[in-house]
């Protein structure tokens, strides 16, 4: 449970404790999430609030780097409908292989409760910097990954750019 916030943003980085999830530093945020860390290591449980977006957002991210959790975070961290039946339904995990990539910085670009679109600012082992406009959806009480298009065109609504510099990025990171 914990607070519900239906509307704000963020203009600074949250007080965070972070965890290496596969190789990359996750945020745990009190009072934000993940409120439970399951013997799997799927994260979960994050507060309806700017933070609490912000948050599940990186902790999506981390554990998708992670082969083992795959079809729980398909299962468990995306909207139900085409798109998770197609993952669920494929004979191998449809996760990225593990980067090297740390969080550096986001920007919150909009929140209203129910749906939050966090830009995460990620920077490469070899310098570079990335970034990763994720949409998130309030679902069943957690934040999940949105979703875009209709049928077999479903996909997550997540866009990848390659940024030369994170500047106008709130300063967030772990390591």
């Amino acid at each position: 449970e914990g607070p519900v916030q239906m509307g704000g943003t963020l203009t600074a980085a949250p007080e965070t404790t972070w965890v290496l999830v596969a190789r990359m530093a996750t945020p745990a945020v009190d009072q934000a999430g993940p409120g439970l860390v399951d013997p799997d290591g799927y994260r979960h449980c994050y507060t309806r609030t700017p933070t609490g977006a912000l948050v599940a957002a990186a902790n999506l991210v981390a554990m998708g780097s992670v082969p083992e959790l795959a079809d729980r975070l398909a299962t468990d961290g995306m909207l139900p409908g085409p798109l998770r039946d197609r993952v669920l339904a494929s004979p191998e995990p449809g996760s990225s292989a593990p980067t090297s990539s740390q969080l550096r910085g986001f920007r919150m670009v909009s929140y209203d409760g129910e749906t939050a679109v966090v830009d995460l600012g990620l920077q490469a082992a070899n310098g570079g910097y990335g970034s990763l406009m994720i949409t998130l959806v309030w679902h069943e009480g957690d934040w999940r990954y949105g979703v875009r298009g209709e049928g077999a065109g479903q996909e997550l609504d997540v866009t990848i750019s390659w940024p030369p510099t994170l500047t106008g990025y709130i300063y967030w990171a772990g390591v």
